[in-house]
């Protein structure tokens, strides 16, 4: 889990208390159906950000959905790594230079 995820993670779990959706010592993996929520929500999040950047979703999104690297998710960072190396390079010129 990277840093900014567990801040959003501890902010949203105190705004949750805060408002007694949550007990004082609640957490959001206290509840588990809740929690895989969130960790999609944050990967489709990501995703979304990098293709407005990269042209292509976050690498390593499995591990951020599901907390581990399958065999799938490593070819689809493949797939998005030599998309990004493609559209860097050869495409997305507009992107790469400063006025």
């Amino acid at each position: 889990m990277t840093k900014q995820s567990m801040i959003a993670r501890r902010i949203l779990e105190s705004q949750l208390q805060q408002i007694e959706v949550f007990g004082v010592n609640d957490t959001i993996t206290k509840y588990p159906a809740f929690d895989a929520s969130y960790k999609v929500l944050w990967a489709n999040h990501g995703d979304a950000i990098s293709i407005q950047y990269s042209g292509t979703p976050a690498l390593k999104g499995d591990f951020v959905r599901y907390g581990k690297r399958s065999a799938q998710g490593i070819l689809n960072d493949l797939q998005y790594s030599l998309a990004r190396y493609y559209l860097n390079n050869f495409a997305d010129g507009t992107k790469q230079v400063c006025s």
